[in-house]
């Protein structure tokens, strides 16, 4: 039978996740149509199917790795359509046969007021199995249970829970009790007759403590830890068992930059760019990187080497419904604010909606991670691992500063925290870098003077 193999999918691919199957055993495909959803250690992409068929076994499981070159599915030959079926012969009409007689009834004793009904043979309870389960299931006695009709139901069990008549959860039936008439006033009662002294009559047993139902407990949800997950848990485990982090963090007083942008928000809208912060802090870090380029590097661990990066790559972590992915923004030195923004805004859709190439989201040398306006305070990222630094935005807040002439003012404050390997960064060095992206936030004019 013909065989599905794991084509080569991109340079330096051995081996993929499979995510999805998109058929079934049983089911036709047509050639090129997807038919398996598989996940590289970057990206998500659809496997089509090389010729028209019908699929006869699947060999590796939703969640298993396979390599390139092995086989995951076996093709069969399709089903002939089945033939029409001959008009059936007329049947002579069958004997009725006579309906088997009804059951005996069960004889029950007639229930007292207030009491349980019971088989008059056995002397069990009478109850529906639901009614059962559910006494059973909020420990109630049902010979506590008063019955109507023969039989306990379930609504004369529910009605304990509102703490009245458990007989007024079911229809109501006729009353059999006689009317009572009250005489006028006028009239005057005969005197009673002198009562006989009774046995004195036990107090009844203490009802079953009741929880409150509040209906059934849904069951807890399995999400299977594979496909996106399963990668950023591997990539997250591997950089923070290995890379030896540390943060560093810093306050930022981007007034300035926030007249600037502003000032440049509608100017880019009729660009065709949103213009956000994000370009501007692109354009920072750059010029941080290229003053302390050891930032800019990986390391080697089997070569013995630290790689420091000559091309700037910046990766921009994005939020997706299956987890954060880092698109990449090449060579963002060679691009203008507003080219950076254009391509911020491109990456990062590609990643939301799952078609970014293997290239946009490889190769990149500096991270940058941002929760935009719900930013909070302060963050000890993760590396980006094998890169030595990523930095860590968060929100800008308005903030009682104090200026030059030691007045008090509004100014706009935020937070940076960069975490970097100290295996490859020193602190002074990280400590600077951040320094330095600072030093350009704070001053705009600086960014317009290194060619923005």
């Amino acid at each position: 039978m013909p065989e599905l193999k794991l084509p080569a999918i991109g340079e330096g691919v051995v081996e993929v996740e499979i995510v999805r199957w998109l058929k079934k055993p049983g089911d036709r495909v047509a050639a090129n149509e997807g038919i398996v959803e598989v996940m590289t250690d970057k990206a998500t992409m659809e496997i089509p199917s090389p010729v028209d068929a019908v699929i006869e076994r699947i060999l590796i499981e939703e969640g298993a790795v396979a390599e390139v070159g092995q086989v995951i599915a076996i093709f069969g030959e399709a089903p002939a359509d089945p033939a029409p079926t001959p008009a059936a012969a007329t049947l002579p009409p069958a004997t009725t046969a006579p309906p088997p007689a009804a059951a005996a009834p069960v004889p029950m004793a007639p229930a007292a007021p207030g009491t349980a009904p019971r088989d008059a043979t056995t002397g069990k309870v009478l109850a529906t199995p639901a009614a059962r389960a559910l006494a059973r299931e909020h420990g109630i006695d049902l010979d506590m249970v008063p019955g109507r009709d023969g039989r306990i139901t379930k609504s004369e069990v529910m009605g304990l829970f509102s703490g009245g008549d458990p007989l007024e959860a079911s229809p109501a039936a006729p009353s059999q009790t006689p009317t009572m008439v009250i005489a006028p006033a006028s009239i005057v009662a005969a005197p009673a007759a002198p009562a006989t002294a009774a046995a004195p009559v036990p107090a009844p047993a203490p009802a079953p403590a009741l929880r409150r139902s509040l209906g059934e407990t849904p069951p807890d949800e399995l999400i299977p830890f594979r496909g996106m997950r399963r990668r950023i848990a591997e990539g997250m485990s591997k950089s923070f068992f290995t890379a030896v982090h540390y943060t560093y963090v810093e306050q930022v007083d981007v007034s300035a930059l926030v007249k600037v942008r502003e000032q440049a928000r509608k100017a880019a809208e009729q660009e065709g760019v949103k213009l956000s912060y994000l370009p501007f802090i692109v354009k920072a870090v750059i010029l941080g990187l290229k003053k302390y380029p050891i930032v800019n590097a990986v390391l080697d661990e089997e070569g013995g080497n630290i790689i420091v990066k000559k091309r700037y790559g910046i990766g921009i972590a994005t939020a997706t419904d299956q987890g954060l992915m880092v698109p990449v923004v090449h060579d963002a030195d060679r691009l203008s604010l507003l080219d950076i923004g254009r391509e911020i805004a491109r990456v990062s859709e590609a990643a939301r909606s799952f078609k970014a190439s293997r290239e946009e989201l490889t190769g990149s040398t500096f991270t940058i991670t941002s929760l935009g306006t719900i930013g909070g305070v302060l963050a000890t990222p993760i590396l980006n691992y094998p890169e030595v630094g990523i930095l860590g935005v968060h929100a800008i807040r308005k903030t009682p500063v104090v200026d030059d002439n030691d007045q008090i003012v509004v100014g706009h404050l935020m937070n940076l925290s960069v975490s970097l390997d100290h295996r490859v960064v020193d602190g002074f060095e990280g400590a600077s870098f951040l320094q330095e992206v600072k030093r350009y936030l704070e001053d705009p004019t600086l960014l317009l003077l290194a060619g923005i």
